[in-house]
Order: structure tokens, then sequence, then C-alpha cells
């Protein structure tokens, strides 16, 4: 299943080994779901959509936030940053910041 996943990420969603498609499913692949316009608008897209659609969203982790990019391969959650000494206020004024 990585595999095909892998390949939807590196076509933009065009690899013909589609598994969400084999099983009938509405597939939109989002090559940016760092970029909060974007995901806006596609989820307006889909929003009166009355049937199950799978949303493939490519993200950087980390993206913005030094810390959790550093360490990309441990860091994926406010909770992680918590543990190593990063307050909760830092995460929201880091985040507030990047919003601006």
């Amino acid at each position: 299943m990585y595999r095909g996943l892998r390949e939807l990420r590196e076509s933009n969603g065009e690899s013909p080994n589609n598994i969400f498609k084999a099983l009938g499913l509405d597939y939109r692949f989002v090559v940016d779901g760092n970029d909060l316009e974007t995901l806006i608008n596609v989820f307006e897209d889909v929003k009166d959509i009355n049937h199950p659609i799978v949303l493939h969203v490519v993200t950087q982790k980390g993206k913005g936030y030094a810390i959790a990019k550093e360490f990309h391969d441990r860091y994926d959650a406010a909770d992680l940053l918590q543990e190593n000494g990063v307050s909760v206020e830092q995460i929201v004024a880091d985040v507030k910041a990047l919003l601006s």
C-alpha cells in the first residue's frame, strides 16, 4: 500500500495504481497541504458532495516551525513538543505568527 501512495504523491495523484479509485471512491489530490488558501478552496469544492471522497493531502512536517522542522523524524504533534520543553504558549504564538 505504501508503494501505491508514494506513486500517487510522485505523480500528483495521476498514477493509474490508485487504490481509492479502484475501490470506487472519489479521489482528490492536494499537492501543497501547507497552503491554507488551497485547502480552503478544496474544502469549498467538495463540501456539497454527497458521497465518500478521499482527499489525499501532502504536507511538509514542521513547515514554519523550526524545532519540528529540525527534528522532522520525531515531531509530528504539539504534545511531543511539549514533552521536550516547548510550552503551549510558545506553540500558539508561533502558529499565530505563521498565520499573520
